[in-house]
Order: C-alpha cells, then structure tokens, then sequence
C-alpha cells in the first residue's frame, strides 16, 4: 500500500493503528527508535532486577543494600527505582577495588 494511502489511514484510525508509528516513512528516526531498550548501552537505565541479574545477586540483597547505602547507586523516576548501567559497573570496580586484604 503506498505511503499516502497509508498516512489517511493513520489520520483515520489514530496512530495506533499501524503500530503507534505517525511517521510512516521506514527511513527517517522515529523518537521510539532512540528510546529502545538495550541493556547494553553503558547509559542505559536498569531496573532492579535486571541489576540483580548482572551482579548474580538476589534482589532482596540489592534491597536491603540500598536501605543501608552500600549498594549501587539508583534513583527513583516516578515511582520506580532504576539504576544508570555505569553507575553499576563503577560501583563493581569500588568493591573489587575497595578492600586490598580481601582474597
């Protein structure tokens, strides 16, 4: 279907209609594009599961850390905890780091 025909059905039915996308031409970003989730970026932001997945640690554990302020530094948006990928990782190297007599 051409992308003309395409856009009045859009106009039509509502951007859901063909999968929330309003800009229908596949070659130029749509604001989606950007905000994708990929835990891999060192910017992203995790959740506290998935942070407890990256550390082998239950979340119960990252949970009371927090309470205790010796975890991984997270921050709330709204109502949800997350934490900046980085900020994990560098949390990481200061308890690799932190103790020298540790084995």
């Amino acid at each position: 279907m051409p992308p003309t025909l395409l856009r009045g059905v859009a106009t039509r039915l509502g951007s859901s209609a063909i999968g929330g996308r309003t800009n229908l031409n596949p070659l130029e970003p749509t604001m989606t594009d950007d905000t994708t989730r990929d835990p891999e970026r060192i910017d992203a932001l995790l959740t506290i599961e998935e942070v407890a997945e990256l550390l082998r640690m239950p979340v119960a554990s990252l949970r009371y850390w927090r309470v205790l302020g010796t975890g991984p530094r997270g921050f709330i948006i709204g109502r949800r905890l997350r934490y900046v990928r980085a900020d994990v990782f560098r949390w990481l190297v200061e308890q690799r780091d932190g103790d020298p007599t540790a084995a």
